[in-house]
């Protein structure tokens, strides 16, 4: 059976702050689930006070006051999403310019049959046929079937197959696990590292990410 789980995309922006104890190698696409460990969550946090564009501090408190302090209305974007997969060694990545934080977005397309955003070259796609769905690895003609000003072929890889309920029960796994990271590893993490910012760190990175 087909399955999707949410990744992050790990692009380093800066050098690793000396408060980040267990991130030895990086992974380009790193699961977010509530099974993850110390590792996932710096890697996480990595990520996210880059994708904030804040300077290296010397605390995670100082980092992630920080953030908290940064316009909440000007949302974040962190490159990742969702991975689809037809078993363990076939998988549809989200592209450049995709994010985890579109994971509700993307959700909402399924709910209404329309192929979401998962970023482009390549320009991974759903389309729908009765109660099948089709996620391709790069099929920019069924993304934008109106564009007369780009001219690309789609790939001629075959897509994976999902019965429509099957999709839609996916997707929303993908929130529902990362909400559970949020929830579980990171709220445990940050309860040892930064207690007094814990509560809000975490309530603030479901509204940006789940909408919730």
């Amino acid at each position: 059976m087909p399955y999707a789980y949410t990744v992050l995309h790990v692009e380093p922006y800066h050098e690793r702050p000396v408060w980040i104890k267990s991130m030895t190698e990086v992974e380009e696409y790193m699961p977010l689930s509530p099974l993850a460990g110390e590792r996932e969550v710096e890697l996480f946090l990595y990520m996210l006070l880059g994708a904030s564009q804040l300077e290296l501090r010397a605390t995670p408190q100082q980092m992630l006051q920080e953030f908290m302090e940064l316009d909440e209305e000007n949302g974040i974007a962190l490159s990742g999403g969702i991975a689809f997969c037809e078993n363990e060694n076939r998988r549809i990545l989200p592209s450049c310019c995709a994010g985890v934080e579109q994971i509700p977005e993307i959700i909402e397309d399924v709910i209404n049959r329309q192929s979401p955003w998962l970023g482009h070259d390549p320009w991974p796609t759903i389309t729908y046929e009765g109660e099948q769905a089709y996620v391709w690895p790069d099929h920019f003609p069924a993304q934008f079937p109106d564009s007369e000003s780009m001219k690309i072929e789609a790939s001629d890889k075959p897509p994976i197959v999902y019965s429509y309920g099957e999709l839609l029960q996916s997707v929303h796994r993908c929130a529902t696990e990362l909400e559970g990271f949020i929830d579980g590893p990171l709220y445990l993490w940050l309860i040892a590292n930064s207690p007094e910012l814990a509560g809000a760190v975490s309530e603030r990175l479901k509204r940006l990410l789940l909408q919730v």
